[in-house]
């Protein structure tokens, strides 16, 4: 039985779990896209720098693993850059065109939505454009004033909204579903959508950019706030929660860190940068079967699983649904999943 239990320790062992890199872009004197490493720390201050002709950063605003690719989305620029999902990132192509003063980005499903304000280049002004994941423009529909994110909630849209100083929820379709949170936050940037609360359950975390800017925290079901931290000297534009709890967040001068419950934050870069929202990029083998990243391979993996086969990835964590890259979301990869998940290894 021990040299049994010694072979399913070394199978698991060999088994290739996925690496997670922060990306933050930095619009100040040198426009460039950070990356540090999960737990906060930097590792290049310089990864992603403009490359004209090719591409030229103006302001990167936001930064997303898109499948297998990197989307900055430029508010000055008018455009989004992609690149290759890689420590080694590789100019891809330019969507452009019907664009103009975008902020956040976010995947929800199999497509990408962004936040739009402007009108120039015969963009629709104020409103939330959807994409395909090639960079095909699908539709778009119109927001109530000047939309800053959008982030996945269950299957809908959160959309952060300026000047109404609210967040609103809608469908992928564009039906609104009614305001998500309106109180004290104001000019509210980057949300996320994170389980830190009671028991694991979901709660989406804010940052707003005006007074009284800081870090706000919701419960994911009513909206209601949970907590506010007032950490930032100036405002607030990106969030992100660390795996030890910790909140980093960007305040447009610099990147810092915080822990809740204490009013002290201690900062990570040099300051007089210009930081906005922060991405996550995953790289590794597709097949880690912790696909709920719960920290666990199990029996749960495997329902979020048969639930991603069905169209709902509502608690699939990994950029790629296709588990075992055969080209089919289907139930071959659940299969996959069961066989990783009984010690197996990866397909």
């Amino acid at each position: 039985m021990r040299h049994l239990a010694a072979l399913c320790t070394a199978a698991l062992a060999t088994f290739a779990h996925a690496q997670t890199y922060l990306m933050i872009p930095d619009s100040g004197t040198i426009d460039r896209i950070m990356l540090f490493d999960a737990d906060g720390n930097l590792i290049n201050q310089n990864w992603l720098v403009d490359g004209p002709p090719t591409w030229d950063f103006n302001t990167p605003k936001d930064v997303i693993q898109v499948g297998n690719e990197i989307w900055v989305s430029d508010q000055v620029a008018d455009a989004i850059f992609c690149f290759s999902a890689s420590l080694t990132p590789e100019y891809i192509r330019t969507i452009s065109g019907g664009l103009d003063n975008m902020r956040g980005m976010g995947v929800v499903g199999d497509h990408v939505y962004v936040s739009n304000a402007g009108t120039a280049n015969g963009a629709p002004g104020n409103a939330v454009i959807k994409f395909a994941f090639d960079g095909t423009r699908i539709t778009h529909w119109a927001a109530p004033s000047s939309p800053f994110d959008c982030t996945d909630l269950n299957g809908d849209v959160l959309v952060p909204d300026s000047t109404t100083h609210r967040i609103d929820r809608w469908s992928t379709n564009g039906t609104y579903l009614g305001v998500f949170h309106a109180g004290a936050i104001r000019f509210p940037e980057q949300a996320v959508v994170v389980n830190t609360g009671p028991a694991g359950a979901q709660e989406v975390w804010v940052a707003g950019f005006t007074s009284p800017h800081g870090i706000y925290r919701y419960d994911a079901e009513s909206g209601a706030q949970v907590a506010y931290y007032n950490v930032t000297t100036s405002g607030g534009r990106g969030v992100h929660i660390l795996p030890n709890g910790d909140v980093l967040f960007t305040e447009g001068t610099a990147v810092k860190r915080f822990t809740p419950g204490s009013t002290a934050s201690t900062v990570l870069t040099a300051t007089g940068m210009t930081t906005q929202y922060i991405g996550v990029l995953t790289l590794g083998a597709s097949c880690d079967g912790d696909v709920n990243c719960d920290g666990a391979v199990n029996g749960v993996d495997v329902e979020v699983m048969e639930l991603a086969v069905g169209g709902d990835l509502s608690d699939f964590c990994q950029p790629d649904p296709d588990f075992n890259q055969d080209g089919a979301v289907n139930g071959t990869d659940v299969e996959a999943v069961e066989l990783v998940v009984g010690g197996a290894p990866c397909p």
